[in-house]
Parts: C-alpha cells; structure tokens; sequence
C-alpha cells in the first residue's frame, strides 16, 4: 500500500518538475536535460514524458491525437446563423406573404436581436447586380420609386428602406402630410452593439471566414441598419424633410424621422409590435416581415446579436457578429479582376535631344499582372506580361509625344496564389478589399436576396397524387368492342392555387416489362377505345376503354400539370407517373338457364341437383341483352367460365360476388362443388324486384401471377313471350320504316303485330320467351279461335315440333290472313322451387307466377315469281301488305266505286241514243 501510494507521489513530482522544465524559460537555463537524465537514470525528456503518461494508463500518441485536435477546435465552431421560412412558398401577384428569420447559435435570447429586413422588387436594379450602367435598365419614372433615400443612386440602403418602412408603418395611413406637424410621442431608441440584452457593455465586432474557419475582430464597429443620414431631405415628390442629419437608432426620433419612416407621430408603436418606432425600425426582436408580393421580389435579412464565444478581453463582453440568411462567404472570394492589375514602369535608359532637339526619349519597361481566369474560393491565378517600349516626352513640360512597343516577352502564368481577408497579397494589396467596419458588410447582402420560390426548394413542384381504379384492370385484347374494363385515374393536387385552371397534359405509356426504361412513344389518342379528353384546363381525371393488344402487360401514365402563376421564372410544373399491371383476357362470363334434377346425395339437403342449361343473353342480334342480361324473378341463373383456361395444375382461385357479396352454399348441389373454395361454376337466385339490377363479379388467379376481374351485369324484368318468324325468308314482321342514329346508319322499324308471309310457302313461327324458358308442352295456341296445342295440331293442319316450333299450310288467296296468339304460365317447376327454398331460404308464399301471352296477324301475299314485273309485284305486295287495315278498307271502296262507273258508262257506250222532242 506504501508502495503505490509512493508511486503515485514520485510521478506527480516527475510530472511537477517536467512541466517546470520545459515551460518555465528560467530553469532550463539553470536544469539541464542532462542532468534531470542523470537525475533520474533516463535517456532523454521523451522517455520520461511516456514514462509518467504511462503511469496513469495514457497513451502518447492519442494524448498528441487529442492535442492536435485540440489545437484547431476553435476554427470547427459554427458561427450565428439564420434560416428564412416563407408563408406560402409559391405566392400569387398581390398576395400577403410572410417570411419567417429562424436564429441560431446566438447567446440572445432571439427577440432581443436585431433584424434588418430589406426587401428588392423586379422593376429596381442596382450597380453590384447589374453592373456600372444599370440606371439605362429602368423602365420611365422606375427609378424614383427604387431611389428611395434621394442619393442618385439605388443601393441596398434603399432595399432596407422599403423593407423596414413596411415593419414600421404596420398598415398606418397617412391621411396628409399635415399629421407631421407636430408630434407627441416619444418613441427614440438607442441600440446597443449585439443586441438589446448587451447595454453596458463594451462592443467588440468580428466577422468570420467560412472556409478557414478564422476570426478576425473589425478596427471599427456599428450596425447594419437602414441609414437615412441626410440633411435638407427632398423626396421625389418634393416633399422636405429635415433629418438634421440623423441615422435610424440615435434615440432622437422627431417628427422629420416619423414623416421619413411613414409612422404615426402621435403613437410609440406604430406597429404595434412592442417596441418604440425607431426600435423597430432597428429591428428589435422583428422576426418575421409581412408585405403585398410582387412577382419577382427578393427578400433577405442580417441579424446582429452576440456568439457563444468571448473575446480575449478582461470585462462581461461577447463578440458582436452578424448572421445573413446565405452565409457570408469567403470575403476574397467577391473580389473581381477589376480589382487588378497591378502595373509598375522601369526606365531602363534615358537619351536627351534624340532624335529631336528638346525631346527626351525614355526606354521603359512596363510588367502588368493581372488575374488570369476567375477567382474561385479565393485562389486565383496571376498572369504577367512585360512590355518593352519608347517614350517620348517634351523636355520642359514632359508632355507625351509618342509611345511606341519595342518588344513584348511572353506572358507568364505564375502559380496559383491564394488571398486571404487580412493579407490578399504582399505585393498586390486593395484598397476596398478589406473590411473594417460593419457597413463594409452591405456587399455581401446583395447575395442574400431570395425568392419565396428560391428560397424552398420544391416550392415550384406541384404535389401530384394519383390512384386508379379498378385495382386490377382486365384488358381485352379484341378491341372496342371487347368487354376490357373502363380504366379511370384519378389526380389530386393538394398545393394548387385553384384547380379549376391547371393545365393538364394525360399520356399514355405500355410495355411488356416494368423494369423497362424504354418505354417507347406515347400511345395515340385513337389506340385508347373511349377516351375522355386528355390535354386541357381541369382534367383531373382520365379514362378509356382497355382494348390493347395482349402483349402490353404494363401502363405507364404520366401527368404534367401546369399552373400559370404570373410569374415567368417560376412556373409551377410537376409531372406524375403511375405504373399500372394490366392482365390480358378474352374470357366472358356465360350465363346459363338452369336444369334440376332429383338428388339422392343424402348430403344434399335439398334433394335437387342443378346444371348448366343453354347459355342465354348471347345473342349478336341482340347487343342489349349481351350488355345486360334480363331475369325474371325466382329464376335461378348459372354463371361459368370456361374450366379449361383455369388447368387445375395451375391451383387457380376463384372468387364470385354478386352486388360485391361473396357467394356462399350450406352445401354442395352441382357437379365441382368445393365448399372449401369456390369453382368455375356458380349459381344464384333472382329474388330482386322488376327494374333493379345485379352485378356479379369474378376474380381469379393461379400460382403463375396470371389474373382475371371480369363483371356481368343483370336487370329483372318482367317475364314475356313474344311471337316471331323462324324462317324469315317466307314470314317476317311487316316493316312500318326506318330510323337513323346519329352517325347516319339505318334500322329497320318493324312491327310488333303485324306479319307478312307467302302464299306459297309453310310458315314457321316460334314463341321466344325473356327472363325463362318454356317447354312445348307449357305452350298455349290459338289460331283463328281454335286453341292449339302439341297433342291436337295435327287434327288442325298444323304442327309442332320437339323445339315448339309451329309450322302452318299457307292460305291461297292475297290478303288472308291467320290471327294468332300464344300464352303461358310464368312460374319455376317444383325441383326449382324445392332448390330455391333449401339452399336460399324463399318460402312458398314468396314465388313468383305470372300469366303472359303475345298476338301476331299474319296477312298472305303473292309469292314472287321469275318475270321481269315480279320486282314490281313484291314491291306493291309489301307496300299493300303493310298498309293499315282501315285504309285498305277505304282503298277498296274507292276502287269498288270507281269499278261501277266504268262498267255504266261501257254500258250506256252501246245503248241506242235517246232523242227527246217536245210536242
């Protein structure tokens, strides 16, 4: 124990005595490293050093490490900094925008800073930005409005002006001049350097080097305000105003200083912010400024408060530094080639009276450098050129008579020199190079003017969201006229000034693989079956038809939307993409009639079993019925898609809904039933009412990725029979004319009653039912008054085949005719009843029966006959047969009379002639 506490006693006297060895000037002298050597019996202070650090478990090199480190901290420490925050970040002309100062690494407390806004519109310019002739860039009567301080020249003073001006005035208005007559307040302020917390204490100002990380403390220091030190003021409207040649912030604000600043001379606080006027004219704790945008305004702001780190100096004071919302940058690295060059002249020789008496001709030789290139992060290049030549001068005045080249050397490229902000060069120092006291700062702000667009980035950028739907679009690849779902995307944006006029610019990409990037050119308008308008002002949603071709898997859709704000450089223009995966199918749903049978499935409960029957609603005579299938109620329907383009070695999955509801069995009554999961096949009753409508959905996929969404839709109507020819080309129904639609294409107009048929030919009719299907043997004839049915047709002349079809002798004579009708009993058999009660829950009070029938006239007329008049007969046959009956009526007895008085006038042709005297 003795030991280790001695240890630690010997290398703290080791440390004591190394330390007073190599930092204390005086003992060197008198202490020789050798002989501390021979003191301790070690080689040099390097051992002993790593002697004792190893003592308390140190090692060197991370003790130099750290050390080295140590050394160049101070230059690592972020500076006082400020962000600027714009409300909205995309404004529209005459729009109120706010924009937000967020200080840091400032000691203050951030309403205790001082903030000088200045504020730049389009319609000014200035000699830093624009360049030495900027004052020809005015349009007329500009420039005035931009001068605001009246000094002929416009600066950034005048920026600060117009921003501060804004602050002060707070929406004061200023009725007349007359209110500057006097004034009763009293609202002077004298600022302290560093902010409004820092009274009392001595000022010390630095600026920082961003790249180098150096600080360099100023010769002078002051503020940043807007300065208005003039005497005898006049304004561009003639207006005088005395400021006695005051600046803002001296605590003497007088009438003169309220009238310049446009406040109320009767108020503090003109703008309520507070503060007294000239305070916030100062900008005292103003963290954000308000005005009326402009298109094209620029804004920015310099903060002026006190950093974390002290000066070297013996008393409570901090360093005043200054924060711009875009950093100052390198100081060297705003200095221009105009700043050069640097130009000295050597007299190599003198002749006196040569070649002319009274002239001396000088041999000069002239270097010129200059920076070569620009100056970039302060390095710059420095080129040199030396010039040999004559002068000569007059004598007695020294007056240029001539100067001619005698030889120029090549120019040389020194090396890269690099200037600093204390030294820019030993040789080639400037004059305004260097900053000494605030106000040099002003050409740095000039760089910090920014756009409420510039300043957020992304505030140009349209926020486009877009969806789709259906989820998974079915396209089918036979075009138009396929059953390919109605693809509709949908856009939103939720930053845009007023929808109602975006611009919207729809395009159509496809592909066959997603990973593409060569998407090829957009799809033409005519290749998108049903599309709605794609280029145009409030187009937020686009649809079309999909009928592409089946080798497209993939849809690119890519929105470009634009909004015309005003402002030509700062559209608003974003473009939005979506990539939607399309599946290629020609499948449709089938629908079927149904056929029960007895079960005997003791599982069956029902004891019914049901099939596919004949697919309906497929008839290319009739598009309306293909689009919307008609039912009658308690009618069960089947539904299926065809099992061989779903192999079951691909496990395929299937999913039917009807009105978005899964279908579901209590148990299984058709062939391929799985109560696990559905099938190809399904089934479902009609239990709606006349007029309302089902949608059955299907949804399938397999192990491949392969998938399939494809609808039918379903109207319940009421059931109905309907008489029609089944041969055409010897009975049809009589047309009463045609209708066109709107492209210019024709239809017939047929009637619903009347039939013509062929004197020479059978007729052959059926009665099509709508909703359900009729046996033969449900059918009720009627012809001519006798009623007819498949057991006693034949006792009439007629028949009726296994299809119920019925076949008639033709009557000789034109314009006979049969009068017919047909009828049955609508209702579901017994095996379907039973079905519609065990599986679906209908009770037999709910069936459904109903009593339809349908007539039809048939009127014989001539057959045509092989004569060249036979076109003509059928055509005054047809025209006789369609003619209404009345009419045929009247036409008869025209020609009935006009028959009689042919016939009595061919009689009394031949009678003797009568000749009647009077006696």
């Amino acid at each position: 124990m003795k030991n280790k506490k001695f240890k630690k006693i010997y290398s703290l006297f080791n440390l004591i005595i190394i330390l007073g060895l190599f930092l204390s000037p005086s003992s060197a002298q008198a202490i020789s490293v050798g002989n501390v050597s021979k003191l301790w019996g070690i080689s040099g202070p390097g051992m002993l050093a790593n002697e004792i650090l190893s003592e308390y478990g140190l090692d060197a090199s991370t003790v130099k490490s750290f050390t080295e480190v140590a050394n160049v901290s101070q230059l690592k420490k972020t500076p006082p900094q400020v962000s600027l925050f714009f409300t909205p970040t995309n404004p529209s002309e005459g729009e109120k925008v706010t924009v937000t100062a967020s200080p840091s690494y400032f000691m203050n407390n951030p309403k205790e800073l001082y903030y000088t806004w200045f504020l730049k519109s389009a319609i000014c310019y200035d000699r830093d930005s624009d360049g030495s002739g900027y004052k020809n860039k005015f349009e007329s009567g500009d420039f005035d409005k931009c001068d605001l301080n009246n000094d002929d020249e416009v600066d950034i003073e005048d920026y600060k002006i117009k921003a501060m001006r804004i602050i002060a005035n707070g929406g004061f208005i200023i009725s007349s001049d007359n209110i500057y007559k006097s004034s009763s307040d009293d609202d002077g302020y004298e600022a302290s350097s560093g902010g409004n917390d820092q009274k009392g204490k001595k000022a010390y100002c630095y600026i920082r080097d961003t790249e180098s990380g150096e600080e360099y403390q100023l010769k002078y220091c002051g503020h940043l305000f807007p300065s208005a030190k003039y005497e005898n003021f006049i304004d561009h409207n003639g207006n005088e105003i005395d400021l006695d040649e005051e600046t803002a912030t001296t605590a003497d604000f007088g009438r003169d200083e309220e009238k310049f600043w446009q406040t109320d001379p009767n108020s503090n606080d003109t703008a309520n912010k507070g503060n007294p006027d000239e305070a916030t004219i100062a900008g005292l704790g103003i963290t954000s400024f308000a005005w009326n945008y402009q298109k094209g305004d620029k804004v920015g702001v310099v903060v002026e408060g006190v950093s974390t780190d002290a000066p070297p100096t013996e008393d409570a004071s901090y360093k005043t530094m200054w924060a711009m919302n875009k950093g100052m940058d390198d100081f060297d690295a705003h200095l221009t080639n105009e700043d050069y060059p640097s130009t000295t002249d050597e007299i190599i020789s003198t002749t006196i009276d040569t070649p002319i008496a009274g002239q001396t001709t000088y041999l000069t030789e002239t270097t010129l450098k200059e920076i070569e290139g620009e100056i970039v992060n302060g390095i710059a290049n420095i080129k040199t050129t030396v010039t040999m030549h004559n002068v000569v001068r007059v004598t007695a005045t020294q007056a240029l008579v001539s100067d001619t080249n005698v030889a120029e050397t090549d120019t040389v490229l020194n090396p890269i020199i690099t200037y600093s902000t204390e030294d820019f060069s030993e040789e080639y120092e400037l004059d305004d190079g260097e900053i000494e006291k605030p106000s040099d700062l002003n050409k740095f702000l000039y760089d910090s003017l920014v756009s409420p667009q510039e300043n957020t980035p992304g505030s140009n950028k349209l926020d486009i969201a877009l969806s789709y739907s259906p989820n998974n679009p079915i396209n089918d690849p036979s075009g138009a006229s396929g059953d390919g779902d109605l693809l509709t995307i949908n856009s939103s944006i939720s930053n845009a000034k007023d929808t109602n006029y975006l611009q919207y610019d729809w395009k159509v990409y496809a592909a066959t693989d997603i990973s593409s990037d060569l998407w090829g050119d957009p799809l033409l308008k005519s290749a998108l079956f049903e599309s709605t308008q794609s280029v145009g002002l409030g187009i937020d949603t686009f649809k079309f038809k999909l009928g592409l071709p089946e080798t497209n898997k993939y849809l690119k859709i890519v929105l470009t939307v634009t909004e015309n704000t005003g402002d030509e450089n700062h559209p608003r223009k974003s473009t939005q993409d979506v990539i939607i995966p399309i599946s290629s199918t020609t499948e449709k749903i089938i629908t079927h009639n149904i056929i029960a049978t007895d079960s005997t499935d003791i599982n069956n409960l029902s004891k019914v079993n049901l099939a596919l029957g004949n697919e309906i609603c497929n008839d290319d005579q009739n598009p309306m019925e293909k689009a919307i299938c008609p039912v009658t109620k308690n009618q069960i329907v089947g539904i299926s898609v065809p099992a061989e383009h779903f192999p079951e070695e691909t496990n395929p999955d299937f999913l039917w809904t009807v009105d978005g509801k899964p279908f579901s069995y209590p148990y299984c009554f058709f062939s391929n039933c799985d109560l696990t999961k559905q099938t190809n096949v399904a089934y479902f009753p009609v239990l709606k009412e006349v007029g309302e409508q089902y949608v059955v959905n299907l949804t399938a996929t397999n192990k491949k990725g392969e998938k399939i969404n494809i609808t039918r839709n379903f109207q319940v109507v009421d059931p109905k029979i309907t008489i029609l020819s089944a041969d055409t080309t010897t009975c049809n129904q009589t047309v009463l004319g045609k209708y066109f639609d709107v492209d210019g294409k024709s239809f017939y107009d047929y009637s619903l009653l009347n039939f013509w048929a062929y004197n020479n030919s059978n007729i052959k009719l059926k009665a099509v039912t709508t909703g359900f299907s009729a046996s033969p043997e449900s059918l009720g004839w009627e012809i001519d008054g006798d009623s007819i049915n498949s057991a006693n047709a034949s006792v009439y002349g007629f028949r009726i085949d296994s299809t119920g079809t019925l076949t008639l002798p033709p009557k000789e004579k034109q314009g006979e005719s049969y009068n017919i009708s047909v009828g049955t009993l609508y209702t579901q058999n017994n095996l379907v009843k039973k079905a519609l009660n065990a599986i679906w829950g209908v009770t037999y009070n709910q069936f459904y029966e109903k009593a339809v029938s349908d007539d039809a006239i048939i009127t014989m007329q001539d057959a045509p006959v092989t004569t060249t008049s036979a076109k003509s007969k059928k055509i005054f046959a047809t025209i006789y047969s369609s003619t209404p009956a009345y009419l045929a009526f009247l036409l008869r007895i025209v020609l009935t009379i006009s028959l009689i008085l042919f016939v009595t006038k061919l009689v009394f042709s031949f009678a003797p002639q009568i000749n009647s005297r009077e006696e």
